[in-house]
């Protein structure tokens, strides 16, 4: 049987690899590969992308207000280099 290449899963293995690193994308290949099949358009993987992106970001500002709350407590200033918000 002949079978089309998933240029969004091979995209999102790329993604997912740069973000989590090797050893933990490969534990989410199986999942991508299922969601990647219900991605009918261009815009469907845009939007996907955009959802891991926003996990990602939301995480790190999450971790970094935590950070920046512990050494405020003692009295400490912390400010983030590259401004997000």
């Amino acid at each position: 049987m002949f079978q089309i290449p998933n240029r969004y899963l091979m995209a999102l293995k790329e993604y997912s690899i740069k973000f989590m690193g090797e050893e933990r994308a490969v534990k989410h290949l199986e999942t991508l590969e299922r969601a990647t099949h219900q991605m009918v358009t261009e815009s469907d993987f845009r939007n996907f992308v955009q959802l891991l992106a926003d996990v990602y970001e939301s995480a790190y500002l999450k971790a970094y207000d935590d950070c920046k709350e512990q050494f405020v407590k003692h009295g400490i200033n912390v400010q983030m280099g590259t401004e997000l918000r």
